[in-house]
């Protein structure tokens, strides 16, 4: 044996190459316990020239001492192949004999014979004329108006309401219903403000048929509604729900019967181009138009 100094760059793996023999022996040789880690400057023990170690045989069907021998690969049987099953040919059908069907009987002719008398025909049921269907009066379109359930939907003008359990002293007028409905009293309206020099050019039709489906329902005299001027003993009477004090100072002419249509809407108009400019103004148009709901004057 002889001795070597290890030096930087150094391996056990490295000297037993240089040396001939192997690490698992210099491990040996020099109690290493760590195979991967040798000091620099520490004295190996190492085959000298005269040394008797002989490096493991080269032979290539001999196995090296520190390496187990690779295992046999095992041997899988191969499955036996199994019999083709037997192939049974179908016996062939018998067709049976076909029948030809029988020849059809000769038709029974259906025109009476000279010698018999004919058959009476038997009377119809009596059958009544089927009504004619029921016309239903069209209620003015007023797609934005908001109506209220509980007071209904009259296009025809409803019917008189009974004031004497209103507040206050009732309505200065009489129950009127001139022919046409809510439409046709707008147009006479607008133009008995035009005889009477007013200018009806920033009022619109359409915006006071909406404004009166809220207000009224279409109903020349409908109950009041408990608002605010109800409780203060001067609830809205007529088709535009006035008062009677706002009524007088806007009714037109001779024309002071609340409680007529034509007179009321007159009042109203006149009144909401003096309050609000036009009716396009108004805040229950306003609010309506911007999809909102009804908002009273």
């Amino acid at each position: 044996m002889s001795t070597y100094t290890v030096s930087k760059g150094d391996t056990l793996w490295g000297l037993s190459r240089k040396y001939k023999t192997t690490v698992r022996k210099l491990a040996a040789d020099n109690n290493i316990k760590n195979v991967r880690h040798i000091g620099i400057g520490q004295k190996l023990n190492v085959p000298g020239a005269d040394d008797s170690f002989q490096p493991a045989p080269k032979a290539s069907n001999v196995p090296l001492p520190d390496r187990k021998p690779t295992p046999p690969a095992p041997v899988v049987a191969k499955p036996e192949p199994k019999p083709a099953p037997d192939v049974v040919t179908p016996e062939p059908k018998s067709t049976p004999a076909v029948t030809p069907p029988a020849p059809a009987p000769a038709p029974v002719s259906t025109e009476p014979s000279a010698s018999a008398p004919p058959e009476p025909t038997p009377p119809l049921p009596d059958r009544k004329p089927a009504p004619p269907p029921e016309v239903v009066s069209p209620i003015p379109a007023t797609p934005s108006a908001v109506v209220d359930p509980k007071r209904g939907l009259y296009g025809n003008g409803g019917e008189a309401y009974d004031h004497r359990h209103d507040r206050g002293p009732g309505p200065r007028g009489t129950f009127v219903k001139p022919p046409g409905g809510p439409k046709d009293w707008i147009d006479q309206a607008f133009t008995l403000l035009n005889e009477h020099g007013i200018d009806t050019s920033r009022a619109s039709k359409s915006d006071i048929l909406r404004i009166m489906g809220p207000e009224s329902t279409w109903r020349i005299d409908p109950k009041p509604m408990h608002d605010r001027n109800w409780f203060n003993n001067h609830p809205n009477y007529g088709i535009m729900q006035m008062i009677q004090s706002t009524f007088d100072n806007n009714s037109v002419g001779e024309h002071t019967n609340i409680l007529n249509p034509i007179d009321n809407i007159a009042s109203a108009t006149q009144y909401i181009l003096k309050q609000y400019h036009s009716t396009a103004n108004h805040p229950g148009i306003r609010s309506m138009n911007r999809g909102k709901g009804y908002i009273g004057y």
